[in-house]
Formats: C-alpha cells, structure tokens, sequence
C-alpha cells in the first residue's frame, strides 16, 4: 500500500484547526474584556469561567524555582565620606524611602539643592547634579533623584532639629 500525501487535505484540516484555534481564543478575549456578558440577553456571568481559565494558563507555564529562593537585603545605603558627605554605589542619588519633594532651587556651579519629605525626616540634599525631579514629585523607595559628580551632601532634620544618617534610616 502506497501512502500519498494529498495537500488539499492537509490544508482542510490545518484551517479547521485554525478555526477553531482562532474563534476558541476569540472567545476567551471576549469573557474577559465582557465579565457581565452583555452581548448576550441573559444575565450571562463569566467570572467563574475566566477564574478557570486563567488558573489553568497559569498553572500550565508556572516555573517552580521554591529551591533557590534567596532573602534578598533591598535596602538602599548611602556610603558616608563624612558627617554630612555621601557616594553611592552607582553614581546616582536614590530615594531611601517614599516621599515628596518639597523643594529644589538652583545652587552654586550650575548644582541643584532639593528638599525631600520621607515621612517625619526631612532631607536637603546638596551637589545634585541633573536632577530628575521637580518640586511635588511623589517618589517610591530607590527612584532616583539626581546624580553627582564627586559626592553629594545631605542634611537630615526631624521636628526641626538635626539628626544623623543612621538616626535617619531608622525613621524613613
């Protein structure tokens, strides 16, 4: 018996495949973006059949890396040159917490001062190069302010009185 290979076959059944690929994927579009299923004229409810489908999707491409989980120190440090004088790792001013910026004004050399809000502290920052804020910004935790060129400098303030950099991190 000789097999032989017919393409108008081939093609038939590769777009009812196609068919069904394209209008089964249609409709998970539509119970998606349509939860109440208001193209229908029934009170059609696709939640509970989206939470299926997703699970099972989910389920399906899920990577299970349980074993080379790390704890990870996401804590951002300034390296302290003196009292008041900091670098940082990457050359670029990073938020230490979440805050506003309240101020920033050109200062001497062409450097920028800016004034943060975390919480109760209040921080100026001094030497800002290029900074990348302006006065309102609501900033999370590691976004960056500015850069600097050598170093920068930072003042710490809280209930109007002076506090050092670790005093300050304990309170962002």
């Amino acid at each position: 018996m000789k097999f032989t290979f017919n393409k108008n076959v081939f093609f038939d059944v590769m777009s009812a495949v196609t068919f069904i690929y394209s209008s089964f994927m249609g409709f998970i579009i539509y119970t998606h973006l349509d939860v109440n299923g208001g193209l229908f004229n029934q009170s059609v409810n696709f939640v509970s059949f989206n939470k299926a489908v997703d699970n099972f999707f989910f389920n399906f491409f899920r990577f299970n890396f349980s074993g080379d989980k790390e704890e990870v120190d996401n804590s951002l440090y300034y390296l302290e040159v003196d009292e008041h004088t900091f670098t940082s790792e990457d050359g670029q001013i990073k938020m230490l917490g979440e805050g506003y910026i309240n101020y920033k004004a050109i200062g001497e050399g062409s450097t920028y001062a800016v004034v943060v809000t975390y919480n109760t502290v209040v921080a100026t920052y001094f030497d800002v190069i290029n900074p990348l804020v302006n006065s309102g910004d609501h900033l999370l935790k590691g976004e960056t302010l500015g850069t600097y060129e050598d170093c920068f400098k930072v003042y710490f303030q809280q209930d109007q009185k002076d506090i050092t950099y670790s005093e300050a991190l304990t309170k962002i």
